[in-house]
Parts: C-alpha cells; structure tokens; sequence
C-alpha cells in the first residue's frame, strides 16, 4: 500500500477494444511518454503520496520480479501493455517515495 515500505504496483489497460464499453479501458494509453524524474502522485486513503520516476523498461510478460517487494523502500510500480493495443510486453515504469 502506499506509503509503506515495499512496492506498491498498480496495473492498467493501455488500450482496449474501441467497440467496448468502459470509462477506465485506456487509462494507461499514454504511460510511454513518461521520462525519468517525471512526478506521479497518487492519492489513496484522503492522502496525497509524490513519487518520483528513476526506471522505465519494457519487459516479457512472465517477467514477474519486477512486482516483488523492495526490502527497505518504498516504491511504485506501474505497468501496462506495450506497444498500445498489444499485449506483446510490459512498460514498467518504477518511482521513489519522495513524501
């Protein structure tokens, strides 16, 4: 969860089909523009948590490592599908706690 120590991952569609109904089905659409020190806030329990963005890699889906628990830190992962409208690899962005 956030604020805690560990990896707190959060996963999303990049895109969907265009035919099928959903408010959150691209929510993640334009996650590869993201560069690194890129701020990410996300808000959880009426608490505002700022991260900051220190790795963006594309991996294979079975690549799952990158969900483990971080000892000691306090970090975010998100990921999506890439390239948008695949399901080929993964776009995983990872970002400090900064408070």
């Amino acid at each position: 969860m956030p604020g805690k120590k560990g990896n707190t991952v959060v996963t999303g569609h990049s895109s969907y089909y265009a035919w099928d109904d959903g408010k959150y089905k691209d929510v993640f659409a334009r996650l590869h523009e993201i560069i690194l020190g890129d701020e990410i806030y996300i808000y959880y329990q009426q608490k505002k948590y700022f991260y900051e963005v220190e790795d963006i890699k594309v991996v294979n889906p079975e690549d799952i490592q990158v969900m483990h628990p971080k000892a000691g830190e306090n970090i975010l992962t998100v990921i999506t599908c890439t390239p948008v409208g695949t399901n080929l690899r993964r776009l995983v962005i990872t970002a400090k706690l900064v408070n």
